[in-house]
């Protein structure tokens, strides 16, 4: 069993999340549409350094952490305790930024910049650009992307704020927090080894953060238990109460930051390569392969665990072109728009239990649709073979993969695209209603 163990936490769980680092591509685009006629729209805040906030509610904050700590030890599986000295009640001597990172456990060395990242197609000026690899914590090519600068005391527009906010998560928020990990602070943190991938690798670090495993059969966690320890739900947990906390203590801009932060790992949820090992195979295929693996026949292995990469990439690269192409003709994108805006009315009560027990549960079901529908629309089977390739070239052209909108080979994937954009938008708009409530 042990082996099997190993096999199958490798079979396409990490390498399908490796060669970009984020499950959606620009969550800010995303949740900017999905937020565009909310009360958000017309708020302005200004920004806050985050060292002013922490030691401007250092009693409330660590009151706030103590009960954090206490409700995810009793509603939180198998949750790994915060270290006593990290605690933000202990932990004084840092300076106040790391203290609070700390105390959440994300990448202290992740430098907190005040920026606006710009929508597609933005006319008015921004003011100073700030390159991407300011903000990064391991660089990688973001196509299209467009970021400003602010400093503290400058005004944002609530919106602004929290869909900028809600691409963060990506820059390096989760990477190395592992003690196998090659950092300082992964050997304090407490969540022992990474859960799955290779700890070696510098984005595959944050996989378990990003990706939530909750809806897979018994069988897969018998072979592999530590597939239960994914952390997208207690990051969910952490900025919706600091989000409120916030709001309460009147520190608007942070707020609305720590609401794009926890936003992003909703929408990571949605995604069905982010919620499912394998879209498109049965649990029993999966732990099949696996163990084909360990008795020497690799072939199976090493077909799904490239199709379900590539096919992940596939989608992500659609889904980006798409979203762009929608902004550069907003007349012909109408229908990913209002996607995104809500064709009907699902802005439902959002509950932390969405997390696991809703949103990630429909999303796994769509796996299989979406493989299939990706399969459909290759256009040419040699591009796609190769599509790993294609992340890091600049001006990449997806449609030398893939079929084109328009045609009758995207038809249905477009329909299933459509269904989950309208998932992200009507949970993102659940998302800010929880946030915002008493």
């Amino acid at each position: 069993m042990k082996n099997i163990h190993k096999n199958v936490i490798f079979l396409g769980l990490f390498c399908a999340c490796l060669a970009m680092p984020g499950a959606w591509e620009d969550h800010s685009t995303l949740s900017f549409t999905a937020l565009s006629a909310t009360e958000l729209e017309n708020r302005h805040v200004a920004i806050r350094s985050l060292s002013d906030f922490v030691n401007d509610n250092e009693a409330g904050l660590e009151k706030l952490f103590a009960e954090l700590e206490d409700w995810c030890a009793k509603n939180i599986k198998d949750y790994p305790p915060l270290p006593k000295e990290l605690s933000f009640s202990e932990n004084s001597s840092v300076s106040p930024e790391q203290r609070i990172m700390m105390a959440l456990r994300v990448n202290p060395d992740y430098k907190i910049r005040y920026y606006r990242k710009a929508i597609p197609e933005e006319t008015a000026s921004g003011g100073v650009e700030l390159p991407f690899a300011e903000l990064a914590h391991t660089v990688y090519n973001y196509e299209g992307a467009h970021f400003y600068s602010h400093e503290a005391g400058d005004s944002m527009d609530a919106l602004s704020v929290l869909a900028t906010a809600s691409d963060e998560p990506d820059y390096g928020l989760d990477i190395g927090l592992f003690k196998d990990n090659d950092s300082w602070y992964g050997k304090l943190y407490g969540f022992g080894e990474q859960s799955f991938g290779d700890p070696r690798l510098v984005y595959g670090s944050q996989a378990p953060f990003h990706m939530g495993f909750y809806n897979e059969a018994g069988i897969v966690y018998a072979a592999a238990p530590s597939m239960k320890r994914v952390y997208p739900e207690l990051r969910t947990v952490q900025f919706s109460r600091l989000a409120r906390f916030a709001m309460a203590a009147g520190e608007d801009y942070w707020a609305y930051r720590f609401m794009g932060w926890g936003l992003h790992y909703l929408q990571d949820q949605l995604m069905p390569y982010h919620a499912s090992i394998m879209p498109g195979s049965s649990a029993a295929y999966l732990v099949w392969v696996g163990l084909l693996d360990i008795m020497g026949v690799h072939g199976p292995y090493n077909k799904v665990l490239k199709e379900v990469s590539d096919k992940h990439m596939l989608l992500e690269l659609l889904q980006l072109q798409i979203l762009y192409d929608a902004y550069k003709d907003k007349a012909k994108g109408n229908v990913i728009l209002a996607a995104l805006q809500g064709k009907s009315d699902k802005r439902e009560a959002y509950e932390i239990s969405h997390l696991s027990k809703k949103a990630g549960k429909a999303s796994k079901k769509a796996g299989n649709s979406i493989s299939k529908a990706l399969g459909k629309i290759i256009k040419n089977k040699a591009a796609f073979e190769s599509i790993n390739t294609l992340y890091e070239v600049k001006g990449r052209d997806i449609y030398s993969v893939a079929y084109e909108p328009g045609t009758k080979q995207y038809q249905v994937f477009e329909s299933i695209l459509l269904d989950l954009l309208e998932n992200v938008g009507a949970y993102s708009r659940a998302w800010l209603d929880y946030c915002l409530s008493d």
